[in-house]
């Protein structure tokens, strides 16, 4: 009887595990006393073994019963309503060594990972997974640099004789005319302007956001406060925080006048600095130092010359008319 009893523990064991989330997934400051000790050395295999099976039961969820927005949306109910969580993120065993993350899932606590001085984005920007460098030709693209890396500055600033020039010479060919958009043009319309940055804030296109503690940090929610352990990585959601209704009202609606019928700049540059599409606020500024995105504000530029070469093309939904096709920017 005894003997029974002892080959149906381990299997009790494990059962118990794999339904539940392992130690780090419950709440996420679980005072030391209160999680099991694996004295016992049959429970500690059991749990190792539970912890490798709960990864590979999240990478299903998260790609194939759950999806990205729902899975995250699952674990905040699962906690009773908390946005900073440790969580398990794809892709898991056999392609991440630690797979184990800080999630910030609030425009708040989001704001970590913008911060280079509390983060360090050295290889993260894949997340827990670092592709080999062969792929780049042995080489470390400067998407995968830290802002305190030397050689970021060096990568981020390369070839600035370069670009005058080439500005010279397209501003030379293409001279003003009277049919070319200009962005002094889009610059008088403010519905256009808002459109783009509301498309960017509702889908930016970078959604994962990593970084890897400096040192011990404060996380800040709206609601509370975690402590986050040098060396642990940081990820973020970002179009959770994005649309976080706390900070834009209706913000999970497309909302296209969002920023043009809000008559205080103050209450509007709020608003800018969380929408960060571009690895921070759009009211920044890329630097050496930094790693917000260098094209951050050619890419608002072109949107907005896109969506107004299109209705200069289309004049309304059911009325088309003939234009080139021909590239036509003008940049003044």
């Amino acid at each position: 009887m005894a003997a029974d009893a002892a080959m149906l523990l381990p299997l009790a064991v494990l059962l118990r595990f794999c339904l539940a989330a392992p130690p780090h997934r419950f709440g996420i400051w679980q005072p030391p006393q209160a999680r099991p000790r694996a004295r016992d050395p049959v429970f500690a295999a059991a749990r190792r073994r539970a912890r490798t099976l709960s990864p590979l039961r999240d990478r299903l969820d998260y790609f194939y019963f759950l999806g990205a927005e729902e899975y995250f949306h699952s674990r905040i109910a699962k906690h009773g309503g908390a946005t900073v969580l440790r969580v398990n993120m794809p892709p898991g065993p056999l392609l991440s060594g630690d797979y184990r993350v800080v999630a910030v899932l609030d425009a708040r606590s989001f704001r970590v990972l913008l911060d280079d001085s509390r983060v360090d984005k050295d290889g993260t920007l894949d997340g827990t997974y670092m592709p080999s460098l062969a792929l780049f030709g042995g080489h470390r693209p400067l998407a995968f640099l830290d802002g305190a890396d030397p050689r970021h500055a060096v990568l981020k600033r390369c070839g600035p004789e370069l670009h005058a020039r080439l500005a010279t010479e397209v501003r030379t060919v293409v001279p003003p005319s009277g049919t070319a958009i200009t962005l002094s043009d889009v610059e008088k319309m403010p519905l256009v302007k808002s459109f783009v940055w509301e498309t960017l804030r509702m889908n930016p296109p970078v959604e994962f956001q990593y970084g890897r503690a400096r040192r011990d940090t404060v996380v800040e929610s709206h609601d509370a406060a975690y402590e986050v352990k040098k060396g642990e990585m940081v990820f973020g959601y970002q179009p959770l925080a994005t649309r976080d209704e706390r900070v834009f009202q209706r913000g999970r609606e497309f909302v296209p006048d969002r920023f043009a019928v809000c008559s205080d700049d103050d209450e509007r540059r709020r608003m800018l600095e969380h929408v960060v599409w571009s690895n921070g606020p759009e009211t920044g500024a890329a630097a050496e130092g930094n790693k917000q995105c260098p094209g951050k504000d050619a890419v608002v530029a072109a949107g907005r010359l896109m969506v107004a070469e299109l209705w200069t093309v289309q004049a309304s939904a059911t009325s088309v008319r003939r234009s080139s096709t021909s590239a036509r920017l003008l940049l003044t």
